[in-house]
């Protein structure tokens, strides 16, 4: 099945409850503003003295992630932050569940609201996507399902008490009322492996890399609506 087209494409938030919606959209009521203010505190304390008083200058480069370097390898939001938290603060790499992780990237993202994904389409990204849709597109586990088939296929139908969006990306990181905290795009593939009952991987493997980065390229035409607010 081809991917959604643009006009057809829909937000998470657009399955969302009018409350949880307007949530979403008053920043003194989105309960990822606690994780935001102490991001700030964090910048303040250390990303500051090389990147200025605040993030605003990194939009365009924010937006261009996930990207893949040169050695074909995809380089996310936390990978990204990693490299500075290792070769500039001389720090041991932040786990994506992390405090740290969640605080700064929160922050970052609040820079990203109203833009789009932009997304390279060179060689070693066209490879990289390749991998990334067929992934996509596995089924797996034993209840023998992919990505493709709740989220391209069946959208907008209820599973238990929740409707099944379209699967984008582009509210990642997101305060879940399920989980009560901020998480990653990365704990959300292992909240949807576990359902299905396929064998788990850790955040930041390759193969999560690759499908974040297919992700990313098929919501490119939605706008960035982060950090977002889900069931």
């Amino acid at each position: 099945m081809p991917p959604i087209g643009a006009n057809d494409l829909r937000s998470g938030s657009f399955y969302l409850s009018e409350s949880l919606r307007a949530q979403q959209a008053d920043s003194l009521q989105h309960p990822a503003g606690l994780s935001v203010d102490r991001g700030a505190v964090r910048w303040k304390n250390g990303c500051a003295q090389c990147h200025g008083e605040a993030p605003g200058n990194l939009r365009g480069a924010l937006a261009r992630l996930p990207r893949v370097d040169k050695r074909g390898a995809v380089i996310n939001l936390e990978a990204q932050v990693n490299q500075c938290v290792t070769q500039r603060l001389s720090q041991s790499p932040w786990g994506y569940e992390s405090a740290e992780m969640l605080e700064i990237t929160s922050l970052l993202v609040t820079y990203l609201a109203g833009l789009r994904r932009e997304i390279a389409l060179d060689e070693p990204t066209r490879g990289a996507l390749v991998n990334g849709e067929s992934l996509y597109r596995r089924r797996i586990g034993q209840l023998n399902l992919s990505c493709s088939d709740c989220h391209d296929r069946l959208y907008g139908r209820t599973l238990l008490n929740e409707v099944i969006s379209q699967g984008h990306s582009h509210a990642y990181p997101v305060y879940r009322l399920e989980w009560q905290s901020m998480g990653s795009l990365h704990r959300r593939f292992r909240s949807c492996l576990s359902g299905i009952r396929a064998q788990l991987q850790p955040q930041g493997s390759a193969d999560f890399l690759a499908l974040e980065l297919y992700l990313a390229w098929r919501g490119q035409d939605l706008s960035l609506e982060i950090p977002g607010l889900r069931r």
